[in-house]
């Protein structure tokens, strides 16, 4: 049983120098020589405080009071923002009733028989056009955690955030026309494939805005 947490311990440390900075390597091998020297019960719980502490420093905005934040989060945010979307847009375009995948005679044996049958068909093939925000934007926000590159063509950018917002009014006036029970989830889609991924597009279009100097007296301050 202490070899199994020794080497619990051990690994959590190693993935703690891993994830901090690298400017603070030197306070991770610090913690882990100084572990040896713990009882055996304390190491564990030493070694998953360590991890903790480095998840911290990585999740520490780069500065404070700024959107220009450590690359990590941008990871997290861009998976946060853009996976519904991505999920939505996949299940429209090649899924089971993707628009890719069948022809529109499918679809007018299927559904043009109900009411809302026209509605519902041009949602799917609205959401497999503005759905793109999703996979567009995961990869622009990836592509800024590795290349700290953000979304510099406004133009794409504007595209992107007009037609998830045009797609989400048209639905919510068509939805005037839906059954009750549909409307009681409109918030949710509007909150996970509108307001996430404009927010992450518009986030990655603030960071590809050159950053600011610093005043002249405060290099000198600082200097």
């Amino acid at each position: 049983m202490s070899r199994i947490i020794t080497g619990l311990a051990g690994a959590l440390l190693a993935v703690t120098r891993c994830l901090v900075p690298s400017a603070r390597r030197d306070w991770a091998d610090a913690m882990r020589a100084e572990s040896a020297y713990l009882p055996e019960s304390a190491r564990l719980r030493w070694a998953f405080g360590c991890l903790v502490a480095a998840i911290k420093l990585r999740l520490t905005p780069m500065q404070t009071g700024s959107l220009r934040v450590n690359r990590w989060i941008i990871v997290v945010e861009s998976l946060v923002c853009f996976t519904p979307s991505i999920l939505a847009w996949w299940f429209f375009t090649f899924g089971q009733l993707g628009v890719l995948v069948h022809d529109f005679s499918s679809y007018e044996r299927h559904f043009m028989g109900s009411p809302d049958g026209k509605w519902v068909v041009g949602m799917m093939y609205g959401f497999a056009v503005c759905g793109l925000i999703g996979p567009i934007g995961l990869f622009l926000g990836l592509r800024y955690a590795l290349l700290r590159r953000g979304l510099r063509s406004r133009v794409l950018g504007l595209f992107l955030v007009a037609t998830s917002i045009a797609w989400s009014l048209v639905g919510t006036l068509s939805s005037f026309w839906l059954p009750k029970a549909e409307l009681s989830v409109r918030w949710q889609i509007f909150i996970l494939f509108t307001i996430l991924p404009v927010a992450g597009i518009l986030h990655l279009m603030y960071l590809a805005r050159p950053v600011a100097e610093p005043p002249a007296d405060a290099r000198l301050a600082a200097g």
